[in-house]
């Protein structure tokens, strides 16, 4: 890792962690210093206080790590901040179902009243507690929903629209915050709160809406051809207008909505699979029975909508002049593309292709074309092909060490099916190559 990537990651850290540090001093400064001069009712209800101020910084927090964020997401990878953002997501249930609970408590010992009617006092009869209650209910079916996605592994669209609802249930709570907040009492804390609403809202719709709007309505996209590669795998051409002004890099991806009749409602990640010119986009597809199934069906003319570029799978991650790029399957796409990208800036290439058989092979004219002209060396690895005369089984840390002797001198990039990369990454760290040095991502939202 460079210096200055070192630096942005601080500098972002820092900026989180004084907005926690702000909101917890402002609850402090009211409701926290109850927690030493008050009775279990006061108590609970300083606590609940708190577990409000928390619930609504990572619900936030949340909407900045899965929003598409450029200058987030460009620090750290897409892929790496959705796993932190499924992590923070089980906390924030702590809060927000703690924060009412102890609330309810706090008011039923202070009256004397059972739980419900203090519950049903609070719905009737103070402002926006109604609509709050709303909102947990709905994060609540929403974060259910979200781990039943991940367990189920459904389709990305069910994904996309529980986080859409998400952006509601915060709108919902939002009112009741202000209106009922007991840390709310100077003007400074109400303008911060705002602040924070807007800043991140601001961020969320920019960079998650109205860019990928813009730019899809900038450059036209619009299919332009279908190529087979093999008898499972398709290239699709996406023209536009003036591409050389959109902003790429070898081995990002992008997400990828073709709007015809069958395929509108659908939005999927793709790499790009050649080096980005001004001519066109390439992705290339492999059909694994789901969504990918019919994208070869999809005809020239269509036109596309496009959220992009995102993915730290990039040459400018490297720290060495030298690199291993080891792909499986149709992890050669982003490979591909980044293939030609550190070629053009005379890095020394040594390229792992990991596959099935000969048949299922994918740019192999390509390849072999970049062979010829450059400084590229290729070793292909095949595990199910008898009759191969090259390398086989499937690639590992002895093939690691007996084909490339400077391996420790290189930066490895790894990008293929997840048993594949589940495998390899442990090798590739057995054999103590330094964590600055090892480029992946995981491609699941």
């Amino acid at each position: 890792m460079s210096i200055g990537q070192a630096w942005r990651k601080t500098e972002i850290a820092i900026l989180f962690a004084l907005t926690l540090g702000v909101s917890i001093f402002i609850w402090w400064s009211t409701s926290g210093v109850l927690l030493l001069n008050g009775g279990l009712p006061i108590m609970l209800r300083s606590i609940s206080n708190l577990l409000a101020v928390l619930a609504v910084f990572f619900i936030l927090l949340q909407l900045m790590l899965i929003g598409r964020v450029k200058w987030i997401e460009q620090v750290f990878g897409l892929d790496k901040l959705a796993r932190v953002h499924h992590a923070v997501g089980f906390s924030v249930i702590f809060f927000i179902v703690g924060h009412p609970l102890l609330l309810i408590a706090s008011s039923s010992l202070l009256t004397h009243r059972s739980w419900y009617v203090t519950f049903w006092n609070f719905v009737n009869y103070m402002e926006d507690v109604g609509s709050a209650t709303v909102a947990v209910g709905l994060f609540l079916v929403l974060i259910i929903l979200a781990i039943l996605i991940v367990l189920k592994k459904l389709k990305y669209e069910a994904w996309y629209l529980t986080h859409l609802a998400m952006y509601a249930a915060v709108l919902l709570a939002f009112g009741h915050q202000l209106n009922l907040g007991d840390d709310f009492g100077a003007m400074w804390t109400i303008v911060f709160w705002y602040f924070l609403y807007v800043f991140v809202f601001a961020n969320v719709l920019y960079y998650r809406f109205f860019s990928p709007v813009w730019n899809t309505w900038q450059h036209k996209f619009i299919v332009d051809k279908v190529v087979h590669e093999n008898d499972d795998t398709v290239s699709i051409y996406i023209s536009g207008r003036d591409l050389d002004k959109y902003k790429i890099k070898a081995g990002q991806f992008f997400f990828f909505r073709f709007l015809d009749r069958s395929r509108w409602w659908q939005a999927h990640p793709f790499s790009l699979s050649c080096l980005p010119n001004e001519k066109f986009l390439r992705i290339t597809v492999k059909n694994l029975g789901d969504y990918t199934s019919e994208l070869a069906k999809v005809k020239p003319g269509t036109r596309v909508y496009i959220d992009g570029p995102h993915g730290v799978f990039i040459a400018d991650k490297m720290n060495t002049d030298k690199c291993l790029l080891i792909a499986g399957g149709v992890g050669i796409t982003p490979v591909r593309s980044l293939v030609e990208d550190l070629l053009q800036r005379g890095k020394d290439v040594i390229l792992f292709y990991g596959n099935q058989t000969k048949k299922s092979l994918i740019f192999g004219q390509e390849l072999a074309d970049l062979v010829r002209n450059s400084r590229l060396e290729v070793k292909y690895v095949l595990s199910a092909e008898p009759e191969w005369q090259g390398e086989k089984g499937f690639i590992d840390h002895e093939k690691i060490q007996r084909l490339v002797p400077d391996y420790m001198e290189r930066d490895i990039y790894v990008c293929g099916p997840k048993m594949m990369t589940k495998m390899i990454l442990p090798a590739i760290k057995s054999l103590h190559v330094h964590k600055s040095r090892i480029h992946f991502e995981k491609f699941s939202l």
